[in-house]
């Protein structure tokens, strides 16, 4: 989604600086939002981790299904982080 960005009345290099500013912190906070999602994704894996491993109490195909999950929690939370970083060193070299 673009974002509309306002210029104020000044200087060319005011705008400038306003318009990079404003790019900065969008892209910051999409990073952010990304992080907070892997973080999400890190809580569920922990969880189908457990339900995994709890042998006596659930069945064989249920520890199946939770270590899958656990998998796939796993590599999301590391898929956002590695987007989040991307997004970061991108901000950077600019």
């Amino acid at each position: 989604m673009t974002k509309t960005i306002m210029i104020a009345h000044g200087s060319a290099a005011v705008q400038a600086a306003r318009i990079i500013a404003a790019v900065a912190k969008e892209r910051e906070d999409k990073a952010r939002g990304y992080e907070l999602a892997a973080q999400w994704h890190d809580k569920q894996e922990k969880a189908c981790r457990e339900i995994a491993g709890d042998d006596p109490r659930i069945d064989a195909s249920m520890r199946a299904k939770a270590a899958v999950a656990a998998i796939h929690h796993g590599a999301s939370a590391a898929g956002l982080r590695n987007a989040a970083s991307d997004i970061r060193r991108k901000s950077l070299n600019e």
